[in-house]
């Protein structure tokens, strides 16, 4: 279950619902079909050092089983496009971080880890075992 923390210095009223909907969708798509949690927080008093500090800027943050590069690398080109035409964003603006997160360090409801829901087979892959 991937999760996608996202800062802006966007006002929270200029960023639609169906924008969040979006990514999490783009997110679902390259992840196998698993539903991801997108949290925006918006507002943040962000600067970067280039270009102007009143422009619209945005940190993504993804946090899951991220490990292999031209899977992120298609999410992150997925995101900028929708993120530059849904809010106006310059790409240049926009950074992504991808955080590799081990199924047994990610939990949600009731206690559960996704190491608890994922088939052993895949499991022993995303921890490096030997079917990987």
């Amino acid at each position: 279950m991937p999760l996608c923390d996202i800062q802006t210095n966007i006002d929270n009223g200029d960023i639609s619902k169906e924008f969040v909907l979006q990514l999490g969708h783009i997110i679902s798509h390259h992840t196998s079909g698993k539903a991801s949690t997108v949290r925006v927080r918006a507002g943040v008093r962000m600067f970067m050092g280039a270009g102007p500090t009143s422009a619209p800027l945005m940190l993504i943050q993804l946090h899951g089983g991220f490990t292999d590069g031209d899977t992120n690398k298609q999410i992150c080109e997925a995101i900028i496009q929708c993120s530059t035409k849904e809010l106006g964003i310059r790409e240049d603006r926009i950074s992504l971080v991808f955080h590799y997160l081990p199924p047994t360090h990610v939990g949600w409801s009731g206690g559960r880890l996704v190491a608890d829901v994922l088939p052993e087979t895949r499991l022993r892959q995303l921890m490096g075992g030997a079917d990987s």
